[in-house]
């Protein structure tokens, strides 16, 4: 049986879904999707009041709000999770293109096959394994628990995992999702090399999910729509939410929505770390009703996701 793809709004095919398999299920409905705020400073929009600072302390709580509180209210985790997004620290093109400008990035550097798949620079290390000694404390000292961590399958963000989890104390499933990865297409920092390298350097990691050898989702000539990457990240959230492990996604028509409402349906687990990109983390936040919030390089975004019903 050939299987099923999904479509994008201007009708063609979209690459990404979770499900690779023949026994996708299609629905015409899918929940509505909120980040609830109250809890954390990145989530807080107060008229009048100035931005949060970024890399805030205790990942963003809000004083006199504890991760016991949140256990409490995202209950059994069929309707609600805690989502903690980890931005990957800083890569070579990262700093390139802050070295040389937006424009030079954009008419040329962008285009160039050197950035393929960009690896971290030493300071993104650096912030990486400050991440990791943040979370630390909050799982060690405040009672922060994880159930699973989600990590893009781009260079950046695996060996951002690797460094920030090099000595957590949790023993959570790990897995790959291609859904979790940056904006589609032409700049080639966000293309993805071969896998089998990946899988030898990350024995941690669960890649089951990853389909594809080769990268079979970026395209040369489209770059992902906000409208793409929005329903995409809300799809995988979806699938995080749902408490029937054997159910498989529902198609949309891109694939931020996929993620969000991925990790809302597909998955058991409550308490959710994911590992990935600014672009990706912000479309996530946009289709969730989260206000506007961009995450420096290694900097952590918090938030509580309920399911409304549809």
């Amino acid at each position: 049986m050939a299987r099923r793809r999904a479509v994008q709004p201007n009708g063609g095919e979209a690459p990404w879904r979770i499900a690779q398999d023949s026994t996708v299920k299609l629905s015409a409905r899918a929940p509505v999707l909120h980040a609830v705020p109250g809890f954390f400073v990145q989530g807080e929009d107060q008229v009048g009041a100035p931005d949060p600072p970024h890399y805030a302390a205790h990942l963003g709580l809000l004083p006199k709000k504890t991760w016991t509180e949140i256990d409490e209210v995202i209950g059994d985790g069929k309707e609600k999770k805690l989502v903690i997004f980890l931005r990957h620290g800083e890569a070579q093109h990262n700093a390139d293109k802050a070295r040389v400008g937006d424009e030079e990035w954009t008419n040329h550097l962008q285009f160039q096959a050197d950035y393929t798949d960009a690896a971290l620079t030493s300071k993104g290390i650096q912030q990486a394994k400050d991440a990791g000694q943040m979370l630390k404390e909050e799982i060690e000292q405040r009672g922060l628990q994880l159930d699973l961590v989600v990590v893009s399958p781009l260079d950046r963000t695996l060996n951002t995992y690797e460094h920030a989890f090099a000595d957590i104390p949790v023993d959570a499933p790990v897995i790959s999702l291609e859904i979790a990865r940056e904006t589609l297409g032409v700049c080639t920092c966000d293309r993805r090399l071969a896998m089998a390298p990946k899988r030898a350097a990350h024995p941690r990691v669960d890649f089951r999910l990853v389909k594809d050898e080769h990268d079979e989702w970026w395209t040369r000539d489209h770059r992902e729509s906000d409208q793409e990457i929005e329903a995409r990240a809300a799809e995988l959230m979806r699938y995080l939410l749902e408490e029937r492990p054997e159910r498989r996604i529902a198609v949309i028509e891109a694939r931020a929505a996929e993620l969000m409402r991925y990790l809302l349906e597909e998955r058991p687990e409550r308490r959710i770390a994911v590992v990935s990109h600014s672009g990706f983390i912000r479309a996530s936040l946009r289709a969730l009703g989260h206000r506007f919030y961009r995450p420096e390089n290694g900097e952590f975004v918090p938030f509580p996701l309920k399911s409304m019903g549809f």
